[in-house]
């Protein structure tokens, strides 16, 4: 089964699909061969089953959530076409499973409260004395990048794509190189005041470090451009040390803000260009739900 993966691994490079794209293939796949037991070739005819992938959709509803189950999904509708083109299999039978993506989902955001302790401990993180030089720059980067999440909402991959010319320094106009771009700039954001700053900070301790590379966040060990997973894990940590418990993760700071300027009653779709939502149906559907402030204002009116 190692070969006819590394065949797959292939396959998809020949496709120009991208290093990250192959990678999160790769590693659905081995989790299902390995849970399935499914080891050899023969075993794969399994996967022409009805049935089989019945109980598989069934399983995956009572683990993951829906977007989740969609990743799964694709990887193995993926891993599916290749068998057929390798003759191990006749038929795609993961394309005919229903769509379980929910798109009215509740999307989980922080508290006014846990947003200030985040922001205040990685404050403090910055103002604590450390015996490593390394561990102080890190501290002030990370700083940096969570008021940017916060105040601007953007993804975890736009953020991590940040160069230092994307950024006008005198106002705080960026340039934002949004998800589905490949990597070029499409569209504009503005940072307030105190995110200018805080970001300016960075930039002294960061002109100091001597790298080749032009993105703004940079990880001062390696040298090199920050990784999302990096982030993730800071945020991981953040939330450990503050014992915030929950499903919540870098995106949600994204539908934090976003829902923050809904409550305000910030007009939907300046909010739409503000989130870069491919259309202003999307913001409607993810964020203009009833909420506590809105009912109150209703019963006044």
């Amino acid at each position: 089964m190692r070969n006819l993966l590394e065949k797959f691994r292939n396959y998809e490079e020949k496709l120009n699909k991208s290093d990250k794209t192959i990678k999160v293939y790769v590693k659905e796949v081995n989790y299902f061969l390995d849970k399935y037991n499914l080891n050899s070739i023969e075993s794969l005819k399994i996967m022409e089953e009805k049935d089989f992938w019945s109980k598989w959709l069934e399983d995956m509803t009572n683990k993951y959530q829906p977007n989740t189950i969609v990743k799964k999904k694709t990887a193995l509708s993926v891993f599916s076409d290749f068998l057929i083109f390798q003759d191990i299999i006749s038929t795609n039978k993961v394309k005919q499973l229903q769509n379980v993506k929910n798109d009215n989902k509740k999307i989980e955001v922080y508290s006014t409260n846990d947003k200030e302790r985040i922001l205040d401990l990685l404050n403090e993180k910055c103002n604590r004395e450390t015996q490593r030089k390394i561990d102080q720059k890190v501290n002030v980067m990370y700083k940096a990048i969570f008021h940017i999440f916060f105040n601007l909402a953007l993804r975890n991959e736009e953020v991590t794509n940040i160069r230092i010319n994307d950024i006008n320094w005198e106002t705080g106009s960026m340039y934002v190189r949004c998800k589905g771009h490949k990597g070029e700039i499409s569209h504009k954001s503005k940072m307030n005041k105190e995110t200018l700053s805080i970001v300016k900070e960075w930039l002294e301790v960061r002109n100091n470090i001597i790298s080749n590379e032009d993105y703004l966040f940079i990880s001062p060990l390696s040298k090199k451009q920050i990784s999302t997973d990096a982030i993730r894990k800071q945020m991981r940590l953040l939330q450990q040390e503050l014992n915030i418990e929950g499903d919540l993760m870098i995106h949600s700071i994204r539908h934090t803000r976003i829902s923050e300027l809904v409550a305000k009653g910030a007009d939907i779709k300046k909010i739409s260009m503000f989130a870069h939502h491919s259309s202003q149906k999307t913001t409607e559907r993810f964020y203009c739900h009833d909420t506590e402030e809105m009912l109150d204002e209703l019963c006044e009116l």
